[in-house]
């Protein structure tokens, strides 16, 4: 069944769990901010605890919880929560391939894509591991909702989020992740022209397109490494 049928394949799955350790205690401390945060605005917890389970989106329920918060409309919700994940489609292009093919485990893989589930999973080739995927998956879900809990549970005790400096401290989470891939010179040009672009963005008021566009710099890296790694072959013959 799934990427559990072998002995090797369960010991993959266990492997992507190892590798998610060093991210535990971050994650952790991004799903309490989550709790901590929806609770302050006046969700209530089971309501927030059930909003990590369902979705397992991240940074796409903190901007949920902030149009809501607002009074923003659904549409306004929506438009917000498809920037910020915006980015998932190219995702699931590079790692759909690698991914079981019966219907109901890649909607189980679906439910797991997340930034670190799909860096994680990656060998040095760029080439994605399905066991790896769905271990890193199955570990931030699990940590992502009881983070949650957590938040939830200590709300009436802990000050916001932003006090705590969790905020900070999430910014620093996935700068980490970002380190840990910029392997090369034109991985490290592509990385400082999305920032750049991204600044410029803000700086002329157009924050929201920012989501949007930021990645810009990146696909254009990923299509020309494509365009080589095809070529490669037939160059050799």
């Amino acid at each position: 069944m799934m990427a559990f049928a072998t002995r090797r394949a369960r010991l993959r799955v266990l492997l992507g769990v190892k590798r998610f350790i060093p991210l535990a205690l971050p994650l952790l401390a991004f799903g309490a901010s989550f709790g901590l945060y929806a609770t302050q605005i006046g969700f209530a917890g089971e309501a927030a605890i059930a909003m990590s389970l369902l979705t397992f989106a991240g940074a796409a329920q903190f901007a949920a919880l902030g149009v809501v918060a607002t009074g923003g409309s659904l549409l306004a919700l929506a438009l917000a929560v498809l920037l910020i994940n915006a980015r998932y489609l190219s995702m699931g292009l590079t790692v759909s391939s690698t991914l079981p093919k019966r219907r109901i485990a890649r909607l189980f893989c679906a439910q797991l894509m997340v930034d670190e589930s799909w860096l994680l999973s990656r060998n040095r080739r760029g080439r994605h591991s399905s066991e790896l995927f769905i271990g890193v998956g199955i570990a931030e879900f699990l940590l992502w909702a009881l983070g949650t809990v957590v938040g939830v549970w200590f709300a009436a005790w802990l000050p916001s989020a932003q006090t705590l400096g969790i905020d900070i401290g999430i910014t620093a989470f996935f700068l980490a992740l970002l380190a840990g891939q910029l392997d090369n010179q034109e991985k490290r040009l592509a990385a400082i022209s999305s920032g750049v672009l991204t600044l410029i963005l803000i700086l002329v008021n157009l924050s929201q397109l920012a989501l949007l566009l930021a990645p810009l710099p990146i696909l254009i890296y990923l299509s020309i490494r494509q365009v080589r790694l095809t070529r490669k072959p037939s160059t050799e013959n």
